[in-house]
């Protein structure tokens, strides 16, 4: 009897170890286990200017709401789209911009801190091409990479016009930032940019070329030339947006600027920028943009609150879309009496 039980404890202890090497193969290749939470900051560089950060996992409720009732998990996912989304969604997805000049490049950097099934979705991301596709930045390697559990990247750069630096320090003195410009960390969706060296510029010329603009004489020009000196005295700007239910999303814009300039930005933005987008985005995406801006003392910065609506139903027909299947259909407005 000893024997047997001795010879069924190997056996078992043999399932055990074969089952364990086998959980661990399939956690490797597929990433079955959770993830540590790791945050994009670690990514980023003394000379990062721009971090802009989605937080998807806070928005996985919202998510599941848009997904076609006809859209089921796989059988091998034990939970239901409500259940499963918050588990398999990134924690955040952010992209770093770090301007260097002696390299003559923007580096980007696409994070995403991925919580499930990290392998298999760097794989989806490559084969479906998206980063051989011809786009104005060069990715560099093979595209989206799984550094590690946690960390899927993806690196690019895009190239620093000749001329930039010379029209930057005619209206900026660069120095050493001792504090990162860094996101609050508590929004939905979040985007700052460091201008204290003038990297408002240092974008705008990039981006321009790469979408074979002339940014030289762009920038050129008698209304881009005055507002040159008025941009030099914002330090930072940043954007920040989160839903306030199904159909409403709540922005803020904070540009921290001296107060002599407020003025003039309040002018800009409410007179002029405000007004255009909201044109565009209604004629172009039927999107509904509401709001106003003040030059705020105390905070020494232009702050603008605005509401944006009518996305939702945009949103559930692109993700039918993807998915294949028909989107919901809207109800009928009520005729009126």
């Amino acid at each position: 009897m000893k024997k047997v039980l001795i010879a069924l404890a190997v056996i078992l202890l043999i399932v055990a170890v074969a089952a364990g090497v086998v959980f661990y193969k399939a956690n490797q290749e597929v990433g079955l286990t959770e993830s540590e939470s790791v945050s994009h900051e670690t990514l980023a560089s003394p000379h990062t200017r721009v971090r802009a950060v989605l937080r998807t996992a806070a928005l996985s409720d919202f998510i599941a709401s848009l997904v076609p009732p006809t859209v089921k998990v796989p059988d091998y996912v034990p939970w239901d789209i409500q259940d499963a989304l918050p588990r398999l969604l990134p924690r955040e997805v952010a992209l770093l911009a770090d301007p260097d000049f002696t390299q003559g490049e923007i580096g980007l950097t696409l994070f995403a801190n991925e919580q499930r099934l990290g392998p298999m979705l760097v794989k989806a991301v490559n084969d479906s091409g998206i980063f051989k596709k011809p786009l104005p930045v060069s990715w560099s390697g093979d595209g989206a990479l799984l550094e590690k559990r946690g960390v899927i990247t993806a690196r690019a750069n895009l190239p620093i016009p000749e001329g930039v630096e010379s029209r930057i320090l005619e209206h900026w003195t660069p120095q050493t930032q001792s504090e990162p410009v860094a996101v609050e960390g508590t929004n939905q969706f979040e985007i700052v940019l460091d201008n204290r060296n003038g990297d408002l510029v240092t974008l705008f010329a990039a981006i321009s070329q790469a979408m074979k603009q002339d940014w030289k004489a762009m920038l050129n020009q008698d209304q881009v030339k005055s507002v040159l000196p008025l941009v030099a005295k914002v330090s930072d700007a940043r954007l920040a947006a989160n839903l306030d239910g199904p159909d409403t999303c709540n922005i803020k814009l904070v540009v921290h600027a001296d107060q002599g300039a407020g003025g003039m930005l309040q002018f800009m933005l409410a007179g002029a920028a405000v007004p255009e987008l909201q044109k565009m985005l209604e004629a172009k995406h039927s999107l509904i943009l509401e709001g106003q801006s003040k030059y705020d003392k105390e905070q020494q910065a232009l702050v603008g609150t605005y509401k944006l609506t009518g996305f939702r139903e945009q949103l559930e027909r692109a993700i039918a879309k993807a998915a294949g299947v028909s989107a919901p259909k809207q109800p009928k407005p009520e005729a009126a009496s």
